[in-house]
């Protein structure tokens, strides 16, 4: 009961980058507005990606088409602590709407709750173009 009072108070999505964005081996640096907070352990990085459209309009295939497009773990993030430690993440899910098309990073052991983040690192094994980046503090 408390979790879900927090996600009701506290939980909330920012968005990281204002425009599309490139992503490919070196390391891309986002620096949000204020420290990225954690309300659940599963908070998530999520990366909209456009070009799946020929998988057809149905959710399912255009997750389905991300999962064989971008297999776990070729996109990685570090998010670095406003004490300077890090927490690696990685995409190990893909989501969709009927707007868009979602690679979801996560951490394996989940995100310890009193952690803030001061930076996004990211890099791709698979290329990414255009993409908007989205930080979600909780998870159900």
């Amino acid at each position: 009961m408390w979790t879900l009072l927090k996600i009701l108070l506290l939980g909330g999505g920012v968005t990281l980058t204002t425009q599309t964005v490139d992503i490919g081996q070196a390391w891309v640096l986002l620096t949000p507005s204020e420290p990225l907070n954690v309300v659940t352990e599963g908070a998530a990085l999520y990366i909209s990606v456009p070009g799946l459209e020929s998988a057809g309009s149905d959710v399912l295939s255009r997750i389905k088409a991300a999962e064989l497009r971008y297999p776990n773990g070729c996109v990685r993030a570090r998010l670095v602590g406003v004490d300077g430690k890090e927490l690696e993440m990685a995409n190990r899910s893909a989501g969709a709407s009927n707007a868009e098309t979602l690679l979801i990073l996560s951490a394996e052991q989940g995100i310890p709750t009193d952690r803030r983040f001061a930076k996004v690192l990211l890099s791709a094994a698979c290329e990414l173009k255009g993409v908007r980046i989205t930080w979600q503090n909780y998870s159900m």
